[in-house]
């Protein structure tokens, strides 16, 4: 039934499958197997020692770890060389549902969507496509439903008063948290000047980038609260 229990056990789950998926992708990068492991729980200890700055959101009933779960599903199915017309759709139906989950997904959907295009164009227009068209047929439904009320209300949150002075607080929080960001974008950009950039770890550093402004933009909003560090220091 609905209550606070299955709520809070719906957003531990997200958080829990984000963890799995992001621990795999490190252990598959790795040469040698144990080194993946250990690896592997490094980084799912990491979001666990992200705890704190996010103040405990994880286990929370807010939509947080669902948005930041379905963006990283789908990048993990993005590394295909030659992806099934199952894998586009899934790609797909997961960038549409992160956006509507929270706006904010749509960074990580335009990343995604640029790699393929980047990797072979027909699949990134067709991942593009079929999503765009799976968002408009949804906001038309929403719209209908809803008596014009959806987009009405969405764009109200457009009124909240921006403060900048919280983009540096907030960098500076996420720092102290993750310090080793300060290298990670400098030896990704170094890596790919010498063509040693593998596609995986392009991949997530476009997606950390992605986090960038999913996290900077609403916490700088009046009323943005700590988990809106959420993107950045979970895929951190």
């Amino acid at each position: 039934g609905f209550g606070y229990s299955p709520a809070r056990l719906f957003s531990v789950a997200c958080t829990i499958i984000a963890a799995a998926v992001l621990s795999r992708e490190i252990w598959a990068h790795a040469k040698h197997r144990w080194a993946g492991v250990c690896f592997a729980v490094i980084g799912a200890g990491m979001v666990g020692a992200s705890i704190p700055l996010v103040q405990g959101w994880y286990a929370l009933i807010r939509n947080d770890s669902l948005a930041i779960m379905l963006p990283i599903v789908a990048a993990s199915l993005c590394l295909a060389e030659k992806p099934s017309r199952a894998r586009l759709l899934a790609i797909a139906g997961l960038l549409t549902a992160s956006v509507y989950a929270k706006q904010t997904g749509v960074f990580f959907a335009g990343w995604l969507v640029l790699f393929l295009t980047l990797r072979d164009w027909r699949t990134g227009v067709t991942v593009a496509g079929v999503a765009l068209l799976a968002s408009t047929l949804i906001l038309g439904m929403l719209q209908s439903t809803s008596a014009g009320w959806f987009l009405r209300y969405m764009l109200m949150q457009g009124n909240h008063q921006i403060i900048e002075t919280r983009v540096p607080l907030g960098l500076w929080d996420v720092t102290k948290t993750a310090p080793y960001l300060v290298f990670a974008f400098p030896v990704a950009a170094f890596l790919w000047g010498r063509s040693k950039l593998l596609p995986r770890t392009a991949l997530w550093t476009g997606m950390l980038l992605a986090a960038l402004p999913a996290t900077l933009l609403p916490y700088m909003k009046a009323g943005g609260s700590s988990n809106n560090f959420i993107p950045l220091v979970f895929l951190a």
